[in-house]
């Protein structure tokens, strides 16, 4: 297993969903990464590390930055701020991963299930 922790962009998925936002300056990946996830029937790990990146980038485009992009805002700089359509879409997508995802079935066998939990409902909080 590759980089993993509770963090964000703290595993190997989200970090390379964030390269190829690289070539998307507007919000085609975000959006179809979200519907993704929603869309899915089995929501494995992969899927949830890069909905939470992808709405890491919608929260941060609404003046709403984690500390990763608060820490590395090229990422996000010079994007347009979303729609309330893909803010709420983004907001369904992490309350699914904190609900119905393989991400949440490993999280919660941990010791640092509380730490993914509280970092999920921060994002959420964060979208508003």
């Amino acid at each position: 297993m590759g980089t993993s922790g509770h963090g964000s962009f703290e595993n190997d998925a989200s970090q390379d969903w964030l390269w190829d936002l690289e070539g998307d300056r507007g919000w085609t990946l975000v959006e179809r990464t979200l519907h993704s996830l929603l869309d899915a029937d089995f929501r494995d790990i992969d899927f949830c590390q890069e909905a939470i990146a992808a709405a890491e980038v919608v929260a941060a485009c609404r003046g709403k930055a984690g500390v990763f992009f608060s820490d590395n805002p090229h990422h996000v700089e010079g994007r347009s701020r979303p729609s309330q359509t893909l803010t709420t879409l983004a907001k369904k997508a992490v309350a699914m991963v904190g609900q119905d995802s393989e991400a949440k079935t490993l999280w919660s066998s941990g010791d640092e299930y509380g730490e993914w939990l509280g970092a999920l409902q921060e994002l959420q909080t964060r979208l508003g």
